[in-house]
């Protein structure tokens, strides 16, 4: 008998190695592996006037995995981040609507529902804003309708709900990246190794 690490049993005898990866596979992602992608994800969202209260993901390698967050978004301050067309953000395309929903403090509440798909529930009050800045000579009547008119242009209910769907999109990639990693055979061998834990097969 001879004892071998896991790099060379994967070299002399490959269904061996296959069976004790499996084994370790069983038990190796018994932690909270995902904690560094989280953390990066709500200091990302952060930056851009999204609070993450929490992530929800499935990874089981079928049609029903997905990622996504509940939380809160910062309309205004998403805005002055999110890009309308190739030159501009919604802010600079919008300057009125923009106005208005600073002035009304809009914010965009998002939780998931039984098939992991994130529900907003738009709360925004531009009806109630005044003239105000740039926009100060305006009579109500008539910054009513040009704040009405650029809301509906900008369809920021549909916007932002597209933008949350991309950003689930991109969690899910950086969470599947991570753990197809931590999960590879590579992984195998270096834990076994870190751990100097060997195999004995017949020579």
């Amino acid at each position: 008998m001879k004892q071998v690490t896991a790099k060379e049993l994967r070299e002399l005898d490959p269904k061996r190695f296959e069976r004790e990866y499996y084994k370790w596979c069983e038990y190796a992602h018994d932690y909270e592996w995902w904690d560094c992608i989280d953390q990066m994800f709500t200091d990302k969202m952060a930056a851009v006037g999204a609070r993450v209260d929490k992530i929800y993901f499935s990874l089981s390698h079928s049609q029903g995995d997905c990622a996504g967050f509940e939380g809160r978004v910062d309309v205004s301050k998403w805005m002055h981040h999110a890009k309308y067309d190739n030159d501009r953000t919604f802010a600079e395309a919008f300057p009125a609507l923009y106005v208005a929903v600073v002035q009304d403090g809009a914010y965009v509440i998002i939780t998931s529902n039984h098939r992991y798909r994130a529900d907003l529930d738009y709360r925004c009050h531009i009806e109630y804003t005044e003239p105000d800045g740039v926009f100060k000579h305006l009579d109500d009547e008539t910054w009513r309708d040009l704040v009405t008119d650029q809301e509906m242009e900008a369809d920021l209910e549909a916007n932002v709900q597209s933008w949350v769907d991309a950003r689930g999109a991109d969690l899910y990639s950086d969470l599947r990246k991570e753990y197809e990693g931590i999960s590879s055979e590579d992984a195998f061998i270096e834990s076994c190794e870190c751990n100097e834990i060997t195999f004995e097969i017949e020579v």
